[in-house]
């Protein structure tokens, strides 16, 4: 399966790097961490429109997820977020839920959550 050009959409994404200790004024941990991501990358493939379901053998049993991005190839993990319909200067709208590799494409479950301007995530 070959992928049309004029049928894809930019998006960016994010790829996770590390997790970081957070620390206080003082030099001090607070016990809480923060989740590092790269810069936003962008990436161009085919977002569709329907919603998933855990029927879908294709990711297994038991995935959540609202939509799917088809794209020849990629370098997203499944710790990967998103910006879809928005520009990266806001929070991410979308987080990865499942990666499934083909011999010509690859198919990404993505999951719409909430995202406060504090980094906290609700799905």
């Amino acid at each position: 399966m070959r992928l049309l050009k004029r049928n894809q959409q930019d998006f960016w994404y994010a790829k996770y790097e590390s997790v970081n200790d957070v620390m206080n004024d003082k030099g001090e941990y607070t016990g809480q961490q923060q989740v590092v991501y790269s810069e936003p990358i962008k990436g161009l493939g085919y977002i569709t429109r329907a919603r998933g379901s855990s029927e879908v053998t294709q990711f297994g049993t038991n995935v959540v997820y609202d939509q799917t991005i088809l794209m020849d190839s990629t370098d997203m993990t499944e710790n990967s977020i998103l910006w879809i319909g928005i520009t990266p200067d806001k929070p991410y709208n979308y987080v990865v839920s499942r990666i499934a590799q083909s011999l010509n494409h690859v198919t990404i479950a993505i999951r719409r959550v909430e995202v406060s301007n504090y980094g906290t995530q609700t799905d």
